[in-house]
């Protein structure tokens, strides 16, 4: 989809510098969600073993200027991009950043996941169809309870 009015999504993982303790994504949180309420975007992120893998969704330039701090963070290296483009329309509508830990869901031994991540870790994460990954992403989504959308840790 090419509509440059349409809301832009980029899905991207990184490896965080450390492990990620329940106060720090508390905190992480917490912060991205009251930055995401002012700037209009909505998005998920996983976290597993080190490892993050978000999507962000919203207007083109707040989702490019948030990417642009995201891989100035010190907390995580690394940092790449899966897909993006603008797409028909919002996924992750209701949640300012949802959050599960990926193996709280089984995420991390499901086939899809598991290749994302063993194909980052390779560096071979250029071979992974950007499409699929978003896919996984959505029906992810669709597990999560509606209630307590954005505290879900």
């Amino acid at each position: 989809m090419n509509n440059p009015l349409a809301p832009y999504c980029l899905v991207y993982v990184s490896q965080a510098t450390h492990d990620f303790d329940e106060s720090e994504l508390e905190s992480l949180l917490a912060t991205s969600r009251r930055n995401n309420t002012a700037t209009g975007i909505t998005g998920l992120l996983m976290y597993e073993s080190r490892l993050f893998m978000q999507a962000l969704e919203g207007p083109r330039g707040a989702v490019e200027a948030l990417f642009q701090r995201i891989k100035a963070d010190p907390r995580h290296t690394d940092v790449q991009i899966v897909c993006e483009d603008h797409i028909d329309r919002r996924n992750f509508g209701p949640w300012r950043m949802a959050f599960q830990r990926a193996s709280d869901r089984d995420l991390s031994g499901s086939d899809g996941f598991s290749a994302l991540l063993e194909n980052y870790r390779r560096g071979t994460l250029s071979t992974v169809d950007g499409r699929l990954v978003f896919a996984m992403l959505v029906l992810f989504k669709e597990r999560l309870p509606l209630e307590g959308m954005d505290g879900m840790i």
